[in-house]
């Protein structure tokens, strides 16, 4: 069956003729070659008197600036989206490069935009702000230009920063990506031997066979130690850099980049951590338990996504959609709507492919093209869950369309949030049709796996980084010294619940976000948990909720997270309300030990 789910999704193809029908596309071709032209235009109307603007005037040259980008981010899109499924081609490796370089140029002749608007005193800011209601849309993005102003270098600057960083950083970060999704890996599974990419091979920690699933994560590991040279230079390079930079431009410590960066307080930013880590006791408690349900000795981490004994549900892609689609639309009609579209339009693209990137995503660039998603579908209960995930991504994005370009994208602790309810709705709808206590407790650990995965790991990963931010801000850094750290934080979130094998030490290498966008990852800690508490609030009143809660997506990044979050009466500077998501957890976690009191006792 899973053999069968496997091929039912390879014909989920996307089109991507909504952006443009290929390389050798004419409109293509006209993006690649008009983009630094209209770029170095718009800079010499407006470079030098931005300030001096009316209000009217300086709406119209947001405007301008938008018209600007939109043809290059469909360009970039496009790309990008051919990169991900077909890493090893040599032409699309061409393209990438090619986009790097473009939007590098058109970033310089740009940069004078928020370096000029940065000199406004708030005092001129609000002036400008009160004489034109049509800048008022841009009202938060000027506020902000003007506010983060103090970390801004001079143009010069920031134009050579920009130039050096495709040979440096984003160099590195290039050469991370092209030879890990070279990575392949042969292991005989089930008799039969196999060759695998490094998204296949993970996905065998949930194979039934201890063995398997240790002698997968075994030669996985093995293979990142054996290039350790070449990745763990690029990994200390990259966040070297980022070291500097946050120096250069003053930020008070290198995660403070990405709390301006997310317009959060590092307070809030902070509660969420500790909130996160005191709960690891979650964690440790589960896993204790799924080891007695398993009938092990000891867990090793290449267990704790182990099927439970009786085996997982194994869905067809059809079944999957058919799931979703009819869970959401029990949820809300515009959801599905939304939602069914990205399958009536080929949108999606989900067979597991030998150089197609690992994981999944959800992709949106401007209100001229809907979103496109990216899967890599097995079949498995978990695949269901992200189907649902990137689903909202896109459904999020679409509330989003009618706000300026600059506004449309969530700041990233909010880009999770219909991602996760929508995961939320599934998930209960599966639980809900679940016929036996074998089949809950197959869903409920793999729901508590998800959040463990989302919340505890990516606060671990979080922590990881700070503590190698700050070290490399102090001096050089060893490679062995990134293994015992990293294996400090595996221990900090698991405590004994588990055994350690030593591949394991080299699993920071294998993080893609520690290098592509630093401290990115409690996005996903800060969004599972906003929604838990979320999802509490709709099922005590799910009339009441809906209309606020789509405000608060349709707003994009046109307030502040802590703005956006009172529309539906949430104070993230409240502990209480972390604390009642992890509350939730905690709840699973009971429900689970309930089901298997019987099957655990000796």
């Amino acid at each position: 069956m899973a053999s069968s789910a496997v091929l039912d999704a390879q014909a989920i193809q996307w089109d991507l003729t909504d952006l443009f029908s290929g390389f050798d596309d004419p409109k293509f071709l006209a993006v690649i070659e008009s983009a630094p032209q209209t770029a170095e235009a718009f800079a010499q109307r407006y470079r030098g008197r931005l300030c001096t603007l009316s209000g009217d005037a300086l709406a119209e040259a947001f405007q301008a600036l938008e018209v600007c980008l939109i043809p290059l981010y469909e360009a970039s899109q496009f790309v990008h989206l051919q990169f991900s499924i077909d890493t090893a081609n040599t032409e699309i490796q061409h393209w990438v490069q090619t986009m790097d370089e473009l939007e590098t140029v058109v970033q310089n002749h740009s940069l004078f935009f928020n370096l000029e608007l940065g000199t406004l005193t708030e005092a001129q800011c609000e002036a400008v702000l009160a004489e034109s209601s049509a800048l008022t849309v841009y009202a938060y993005t000027l506020r902000r230009i003007v506010r983060n102003a103090q970390y801004y270098l001079t143009e010069a600057e920031e134009k050579i920063v920009n130039l050096k960083t495709i040979n440096g950083a984003q160099a590195f970060e290039n050469l991370y990506n092209e030879l890990t999704a070279s990575f392949q890996f042969t292991l005989t599974v089930d008799g039969e031997e196999k060759t695998m990419n490094g998204a296949q091979l993970r996905a065998l920690r949930q194979h039934a066979d201890p063995a398997v699933r240790n002698t997968a994560m075994r030669l996985f590991f093995e293979r990142y130690e054996t290039h350790a040279i070449p990745l763990s230079k690029s990994f200390l390079a990259i966040i070297k850099d980022s070291v500097q930079s946050c120096q250069l431009r003053g930020y008070a410590s290198p995660i403070d980049v990405m709390n301006q960066r997310n317009d959060l307080p590092t307070k809030v930013v902070d509660n969420l951590h500790a909130v996160t880590q005191a709960s690891n006791t979650l964690v440790q408690r589960y896993y204790r338990l799924k080891k007695k349900i398993l009938g092990l000795d000891s867990l090793s981490l290449s267990d704790i996504y182990a099927p439970m004994p009786t085996a997982d549900a194994v869905y067809s892609f059809a079944q999957a959609k058919t799931i979703v689609l009819d869970a959401l639309a029990d949820f809300d009609a515009d959801f599905h709507a939304k939602a069914r579209r990205m399958f009536d339009e080929n949108r999606i693209h989900a067979p597991v492919m030998p150089t197609k990137q690992g994981g999944a995503y959800c992709s949106s660039s401007t209100h001229r093209v809907n979103p496109y998603v990216m899967l890599n579908f097995l079949g498995r209960s978990r695949d269901v869950s992200t189907m649902a995930h990137e689903l909202g991504h896109a459904i999020h994005a679409m509330y989003t369309q009618e706000l300026p370009l600059v506004q449309q994208h969530a700041i990233l602790p909010l880009c999770e949030t219909a991602s996760v309810f929508c995961e939320m709705i599934v998930s209960e709808r599966l639980y809900a049709q679940a016929s036996s206590d074998a089949e809950r407790q197959a869903l409920l650990t793999d729901k508590l796996e998800d959040l463990f995965a989302t919340s505890h790991r990516q606060n671990m990963f979080s922590q990881f980084e700070q503590v190698v931010h700050g070290k490399l801000s102090q001096g050089p850094v060893a490679t062995e010294t990134l293994c015992e750290l990293y294996t400090e934080q595996l221990r900090t979130m698991f405590g004994d619940s588990v055994t350690y094998p030593d591949g394991y030490r080299w699993e920071w290498l294998t993080i893609p976000h520690f290098i592509s966008v630093p401290f990115y990852v409690y996005a996903y800690n800060f969004g599972n948990l906003l929604v838990l508490g979320l999802y509490q609030r709709y099922r005590e009143n799910p009339a009441a909720f809906m209309a606020p809660f789509k405000r608060l997506l349709a707003m994009g990044k046109s307030q502040d997270p802590m703005t956006i979050c009172q529309t539906v009466g949430v104070d993230l500077a409240d502990p209480a309300f972390w604390e009642s998501s992890v509350a939730y957890i905690d709840d699973l976690v009971s429900q689970l030990e309930a089901l298997c009191e019987p099957s655990t006792q000796k």
